[in-house]
């Protein structure tokens, strides 16, 4: 073997010693480039699930959130319908009372709404065909200013049930239909307290 051939398989074999060196860097590398891959891809898999973990948990509140307001929406409907039910029931049975008691009732109600002077109770032609013969004087006797009269009128108006004080052009409309208007509030509160204060 000459000098020369020496010399080439010296640099030959640094060649290949050189190559493997840069061989197994890379090796190297691409491992550890595979690695940051997993733990990259793994932060990634874990980033999207916490994503969606969140979002069905934002979901998921959503839809109870809406399921409670239902719930309390329908809750509402149906106490607001069994406090209108009540009450229409409680003005139907001051309709049906036999006629004593409901001219009783209607004698309170001139009693508590009389103005200090002469008027006239307006009737439905329902309740003027059964006033008691006696009901003109009982509501009079009842009136707690003497300067009060009142006087059953001739006239009468389709207003249901209760009556109407008139003084002169001045009116007291004291039918049923508008005093329960007049007290809607303080009804549906007591119909509530009533139905509701155990719930």
């Amino acid at each position: 073997m000459t000098g020369l051939d020496n010399i080439l398989k010296k640099i030959e074999e640094q060649a290949h010693t050189q190559a493997d060196s840069i061989l197994e860097e890379a090796r190297r590398q691409a491992e550890e480039i595979r690695q940051q891959g997993r733990v990259k891809a793994q932060k990634q898999a874990q980033e999207i699930a916490a994503q969606g973990e969140k979002r069905a948990a934002d979901i998921l509140a959503r839809a109870r959130s809406s399921s409670m307001l239902a719930k309390r929406q329908i809750d509402l409907a149906i106490r607001q319908r069994l406090i209108r039910e009540s009450i229409g029931k409680a003005r139907q049975r001051l309709q049906e009372m036999p006629a004593g008691e409901y001219f009783t009732v209607l004698k309170n109600l001139a009693a508590a709404h009389a103005l200090p002077q002469a008027g006239e109770i307006i009737l439905s032609p329902e309740d003027h065909r059964r006033i008691p013969d006696d009901f003109e004087a009982t509501v009079n006797a009842a009136l707690s200013d003497p300067r009060a009269i009142l006087t059953v009128s001739s006239e009468t108006r389709p207003i249901g049930g209760g009556m109407i004080l008139a003084y002169g052009d001045i009116e007291d409309n004291c039918s049923f239909d508008a005093l329960f208007e007049d007290k809607a509030d303080a009804l549906q509160d007591l119909v509530q307290a009533l139905l509701f204060s155990s719930s």
